[in-house]
């Protein structure tokens, strides 16, 4: 057996992480963003949200910061 395929402790192979590269956060409870369309404009830019919850939450915490 090669160590190339031993499997770690944590269950990824040599190489893996945790994280997906270009894995999309959630701006408020930092989720994976997995469904496209919960999304505000502020004056900060677009910010992405795993759920309508989590917008909805951040409309009420953040109004002055709402464009649309």
């Amino acid at each position: 057996m090669s160590a190339d395929s031993v499997k770690r402790n944590d269950g990824l192979q040599k190489g893996e992480s945790n994280m997906k590269e270009n894995e999309i956060k959630c701006v408020l409870c930092g989720l994976s963003v997995e469904i496209n369309g919960f999304t505000v404009n502020t004056t900060e830019g677009l910010k992405l949200f795993c759920c309508a919850g989590c917008v909805s939450v951040y409309r009420l915490l953040n109004g002055d910061k709402l464009l649309d």
